[in-house]
């Protein structure tokens, strides 16, 4: 379940909240492009070349940049790694926006964490020989 969602079942978040740490989260994280130029696998030139291919064909960014041979598979993946690095977790964009303080983020992340650890218990597969016999 998304982190959000999961707030908002709670009540702990409004879908509004939510919805506005989302578009922050958007707003805030790195373009691949800015990333690739940052870590110097292309040039502002290449950038533009890759958006301009992308424009006519649709590919996403690092698709369009491998299919024009200006980065390997690695490089991609390393680029596309550092971008999420820079992602600001949706509980912290949480408390950017206003919707939830430090305090409620940990203990709803423990809550969840719990619930989680709960289900994978009942989820997983008995081992022979541990049912009772009836």
């Amino acid at each position: 379940m998304h982190f959000g969602q999961y707030l908002i079942d709670r009540g702990v978040a409004t879908p509004e909240q939510v919805l506005a740490a989302l578009e922050l989260q958007l707003r805030t994280t790195p373009m691949i492009g800015t990333v690739a130029v940052r870590r110097g696998a292309l040039t502002i030139e290449q950038v533009l070349e890759v958006l301009e291919h992308q424009s006519k064909t649709g590919l996403p960014f690092l698709r369009q940049a491998l299919t024009l041979n200006l980065m390997d598979d690695q490089t991609a993946g390393s680029i596309l790694e550092e971008q999420r690095r820079d992602v600001l977790p949706l509980g912290r964009t949480l408390v950017a926006v206003g919707a939830i303080d430090e305090e409620t983020l940990a203990r709803e992340l423990d809550r969840l964490l719990h619930d989680a650890a709960l289900e994978s218990v009942w989820d997983a597969p008995s081992t022979p020989g541990t049912e009772a016999s009836a």
